[in-house]
């Protein structure tokens, strides 16, 4: 997983990285229970979102807001089709 992190995704390929840190430490401090911000932290990631949480924060609010946020985001990038209604 360590060496695969640190293989950049190809430049066309967004990414976006959701990293939850418990309590009120701010990054490069701050851990969400299990995984430290400076381990998930990414330099060439798109957008980055702290969410204040523990490790399993797919079910936070904040997270979902994200998620569907980039998913707009990437809707809108989407070419329009010619004939859509």
């Amino acid at each position: 997983m360590l060496t695969l992190a640190e293989i950049p995704p190809a430049k066309r390929v967004k990414t976006h990285s959701i990293i939850a840190i418990k309590g009120n430490e701010k990054p490069p401090a701050g851990r969400d229970g299990i995984v430290a911000y400076r381990d998930a932290h990414l330099d060439y990631v798109d957008s980055e979102l702290v969410v204040r949480s523990g490790h399993s924060c797919q079910q936070h609010p904040v997270t979902i807001e994200e998620v569907r946020r980039i998913l707009l985001v990437h809707v809108e990038e989407l070419p329009k089709q010619e004939n859509a209604k």
